[in-house]
């Protein structure tokens, strides 16, 4: 009987012991996080590359940076359609429709001052096509009474926060990551309605990677940005995702 050869991924920087998955940057015999190491290992590259042609992982890393400030200033000026860009439609309008109910009490949750320390990519999917990246920051969050124009929760002033974000691969190709004019093929502004170069309507396509699970591992407040602190309130979303 011919053995079965174990396929392994690189080796534990911590105990040395073999990395057998590529899920989690984890080590499965230490229990050691695999940070920033994991980013390095040539099983990472080749995946993100199989599953997202021309993608490196710096390439990845860039693309997420801007994302959390521009999901914030939708969330500060409603305007969540220009989420299709890059969030998956039942992740976005499950944001909306938290915040509809909000507004209905007088209140709405205010966000602001995003500044991100640090973006890592901490797993991939083997046999479906998912990347995971851990974000950490700081960012203003609290609740705002829209008849006072008062904070009635939470701090002005920016709070840590920590973040996991499940992304898929479109299959679109990496120039649609830009939004561009479609007559000019001027760059634009993720929040611009028209180009600043010729004035038509910025078209915007579907990005390479949709957003499609968050999981809140730190909130400096007892609200978070997309639901209830910790994980609660997400289970009836999660249910829909595929990954």
């Amino acid at each position: 009987m011919t053995p079965i050869p174990l396929v392994t991924h690189g080796e534990c920087p911590h105990c040395g012991q073999p990395l057998l998955g590529l899920a989690t940057a984890r080590c499965s015999h230490c229990g050691r996080s695999l940070v920033p190491h994991f980013e390095s290992y040539p099983s990472v590259a080749s995946r993100l590359a199989e599953m997202a042609p021309g993608w490196t992982v710096a390439m990845l890393l860039d693309w997420v940076r801007p994302r959390p400030a521009q999901l914030a200033w939708v969330h500060q000026n409603q305007q969540w359609p220009l989420l299709d860009h890059f969030v998956s439609n039942g992740l976005w309008e499950a944001w909306q429709r938290w915040e509809r109910t909000r507004r209905t009490r007088g209140v709405s949750l205010q966000l602001d001052e995003v500044h991100l320390d640090s973006v890592h990519l901490v797993g991939l999917g083997e046999w479906q096509d998912w990347a995971q990246v851990r974000i950490h920051g700081h960012r203003a969050s609290f609740e705002w009474s829209l008849h006072s124009h008062l904070a009635l929760s939470g701090s002005t002033s920016p709070a840590p926060f920590t973040e996991l974000w499940w992304l898929q691969p479109t299959g679109a190709p990496i120039h649609a990551a830009e939004i561009r004019c479609p007559s000019c093929g001027g760059e634009a502004a993720f929040n611009q309605r028209a180009c600043g170069y010729c004035g038509i309507g910025v078209v915007r396509p579907l990005g390479p990677w949709q957003l499609a699970r968050v999981q809140v591992l730190q909130e400096g407040l007892g609200e978070t940005a997309w639901g209830e602190r910790g994980t609660e309130g997400w289970e009836w979303v999660m249910e829909n995702l595929t990954c």
